[in-house]
């Protein structure tokens, strides 16, 4: 009863399985042929390595990397029909995205330097407009008060030095006139002086009598001059009544606008008896005053535009090496830790060329937890066999040759037993200092596990590569290992081959592996090719 059953069980899950092929297929695809438990499998060896330090390299990180859109989801797991064609296409979009992405966010950030810096430079280029405007508007109504003022001063002068005495008013019945005089001197009727200063200084001249305008250089617009009449009210009982010199903006003289300076004229006994009045009309001042405004106002604009351009060009340099430092961070995230940052970004001597130099120092501590021995600091033997690669193809394509070596310490395990694993890592240690230091300029050294190092002599020749190892070798023969009480020599025993970049990367170790077998087998502490 129980099989019957169990066999029935299984019919139902087989059918189950035959209406869904093509999702089983795509979970496979998707997962490059590993099932969900190997997956998880897999996921927990890379948490296990990162919390036991074990080496972990790039490739590993890029296989956790999870697959997310720039949106923050999980991309749709793919079909297996076209999956080449979709997936390179796909791949294209997303590189092309995240270049997009990436300028998008250049842009915005640009954008907020700019707001940053052009609109309060805008706003203080408006009030430096307003207020130096306002400010020369000042500056030039009071040059205009004391030029006036200077003209009147000077009339007053003039008469004072043609005769001495008081002005007093003679009316001629016979002849219904009404003659100014100065002492002796008759001023009616004498224009020459006021004339001749209005020529010099364009700036119109009258003389008045108590509050009536006897001499001008004024004309009304029948072109007689304007005289015989009465001063404004206004300036009537500022000046004559209070006998103070007044400044005006706004004289209106014949139906005309005037900027006007009125001079109080005294008589012996300290009386008012008339004034002094100079004039220009408004006009002519606004449009001096326009003509000055308009050159302040270019001057301002012009240097506003200027700054906006200094700003928009220096903003564009910032966000420029800010864009190249994320760039550079990107292609490490990407797991990508042999790139190079500009080198104009870490030469800068500002905040933005010490984020470079940081960023640099973070890609340098990333490589050596990834790519070295943390005991020998040495390459460790997945970051060693990439460059050998690396070796190889440039070999080949350079057509020269490089050494191969394999090197072993002699009795090793002997060391450990004796004087403990403690001075064992010693050993290794300094071992591994004196391979590295001879390689400077010559080629590098990886620890390829445990007492046996892999050497590569770039342009090297075989013979060349033996006589530089037989060096090395008698540095470490004379060399003392110590640590506390405890010191010991050693011997080491290395395999050369040669390689052209035609052999593959196994066969190159191989070859080398089997001279240092050899080796060992005749005697160890020597060099066998």
């Amino acid at each position: 009863m129980k099989k019957t059953k169990a066999k029935k069980q299984r019919l139902e899950e087989e059918k189950i399985r035959a209406k869904k092929p093509e999702a089983e297929e795509t979970d496979a695809g998707a997962t490059g042929g590993k099932t969900p438990e190997a997956e998880k499998n897999g996921e927990k060896e890379f948490i296990e390595k990162i919390l036991s330090l074990e080496e972990i390299s790039a490739e590993d990180i890029r296989e956790k990397e999870p697959t997310i859109e720039k949106t923050g989801e999980r991309k749709p797991e793919a079909d297996n029909t076209g999956a080449h064609g979709q997936s390179a296409k796909g791949q294209g979009k997303k590189k092309k995205s995240a270049k997009e992405n990436r300028i998008l966010r250049a842009g915005k950030l640009y954008g907020t330097f700019l707001k940053m810096t052009l609109i309060p430079l805008l706003l203080s280029g408006i009030v430096i407009i307003i207020s130096s405007s306002v400010n020369l508007r000042m500056a030039m109504q009071g040059e205009i008060e004391q030029t006036l003022r200077d003209v009147a001063v000077t009339v007053l002068a003039a008469y004072d030095a043609l005769s001495e005495g008081d002005y007093n008013l003679l009316i001629d019945e016979k002849n219904d006139k009404t003659i100014l005089q100065k002492g002796n001197l008759a001023v009616s009727g004498d224009y020459r002086i006021i004339d001749s200063l209005k020529q010099q200084t364009d700036i119109d001249i009258s003389i008045f009598f108590y509050d009536i305008r006897l001499l001008t250089t004024l004309y009304d617009a029948d072109d007689n001059r304007y005289i015989g009449n009465n001063v404004n009210q206004r300036v009537f009982a500022d000046v004559l009544q209070q006998g103070r010199e007044h400044f005006y903006t706004n004289v209106e003289i014949g139906k005309r606008d005037y900027y006007a300076y009125y001079i109080p004229v005294f008589g012996q006994d300290g009386t008012c008896i008339g004034m002094i009045g100079t004039a220009k009309p408004a006009t002519s001042v606004q449009r001096t005053l326009d003509a000055f405004l308009r050159k302040n106002v270019l001057l301002i604009v012009a240097a506003m535009i200027l700054t906006a351009v200094f700003i928009a060009y220096f903003s564009n340099q910032i966000v420029g090496v800010i864009h190249r430092i994320m760039e550079f961070l990107e292609e490490m995230a990407k797991g990508n830790l042999d790139g190079e940052i500009d080198v104009q970004v870490v030469k800068r001597n500002d905040e933005l060329g010490e984020m470079g130099r940081f960023t640099q120092k973070v890609q340098y501590a990333l490589r050596k937890l990834i790519e070295r021995d943390p005991l020998t600091n040495l390459y460790n033997r997945r970051s060693g066999e990439k460059k050998m690669t690396e070796t190889i193809r440039y070999t080949k394509k350079s057509g020269g040759s490089f050494a191969l070596v394999f090197g072993d310490i002699d009795f090793f395990k002997k060391i450990n037993d004796t004087y403990g694993h403690d001075f064992g890592d010693v050993v290794l240690i300094e071992t591994a200092k004196i391979l590295s230091d001879n390689m400077a300029g010559k080629g590098y050294v990886i620890r390829w596990g445990g007492e046996e190092f892999l050497i590569v002599l770039q342009n090297f020749t075989k013979e060349k590569a033996i006589a530089e190892m037989t060096g090395i070798l008698e540095q470490i023969r004379g060399h003392v290992m110590s640590s506390g009480e405890i010191s010991t020599s050693i011997t080491m025993t290395f395999g050369v081959t040669e390689g052209s970049g035609e052999e593959s990367l196994d066969d190159l170790i191989k070859a080398a592996d089997d001279k240092l077998y050899f080796g060992k087998k005749n005697g160890r502490n020597r060099i066998c090719s």
